[in-house]
């Protein structure tokens, strides 16, 4: 699901001419970093308890990208908002959403290492 998020983003970036950039591919996650044991078992109650937790302004935003499928100029349209509004709001979701989904990760595994003690 993340991989398919990250392509997704990729994608939704506007076009631009092949000379004006390079590839760095330290921007694409590794199969490692994107496996269960990475990201902590992320399952379906953490991701909405994690989505619930968010802010309003942010959640909307979140909602309607991922799972409503909206492009950025729609949500700006349907919100009435400026789309750099809803491109910022959207990266401090996913940076909220990164935050809090990493630390919920790292107690788990904390858990498993003194369990296994």
């Amino acid at each position: 699901m993340v991989r398919s998020r990250f392509w997704k983003s990729q994608r939704r970036r506007r076009p631009e001419k092949a000379t004006d950039w390079e590839l760095d591919l330290d921007q694409i996650p590794s199969d490692e970093e994107l496996s269960p044991a990475f990201l902590g078992e992320i399952d379906e109650t953490k991701l909405h308890t994690a989505l619930d937790a968010l802010p309003d302004v942010f959640r909307v935003v979140v909602l309607m990208f991922y799972f409503e499928d909206l492009s950025y100029r729609q949500i700006a349209e349907q919100l009435e908002l400026p789309i750099g509004t809803v491109m910022s709001r959207l990266a401090r979701a996913k940076q909220h959403l990164r935050t809090s989904l990493t630390a919920e990760a790292e107690q788990a595994s904390s858990r498993r290492e003194l369990a296994k003690r």
